[in-house]
């Protein structure tokens, strides 16, 4: 709407990639979510699922269930996402991290 010079009713819910667009300025890195509840097959009725990117990480996970639905994957080693590095060695910062920030993200 920035772009447009147009004022909405209410002020955004994130920081406007105006600047971004219009002068190819870098964005702020700020990870980004997205949640679903589908009810795909391997899920109960009304579960939801969350994934966070912030750069190269991606997690994905079911947070109504009790653990061991968690996905980590290194989109820039593993772009098509068929190595989950969630507890291993080399995704255990990234994946704490993320997963903090999902359970931040969700009581905001």
């Amino acid at each position: 709407m920035s772009l447009a010079g147009v004022q909405g009713p209410r002020p955004p819910d994130a920081a406007s990639l105006a600047d971004a667009l219009r002068d190819g300025a870098e964005p702020a890195d700020r990870p980004v979510f997205s949640e679903f509840t589908l009810n795909p097959p391997h899920m109960r009725t009304g579960e939801r699922l969350v994934m966070v990117r912030r750069g190269k990480w991606k997690l994905s996970l079911n947070v109504d269930a009790r653990g061991g639905s968690e996905r980590l994957y290194d989109l820039e080693t593993d772009p098509g996402e068929t190595r989950n590095v969630y507890g291993a060695p080399e995704g255990r910062a990234a994946g704490s991290e993320l997963e903090e920030a999902v359970f931040r993200h969700l009581e905001a």
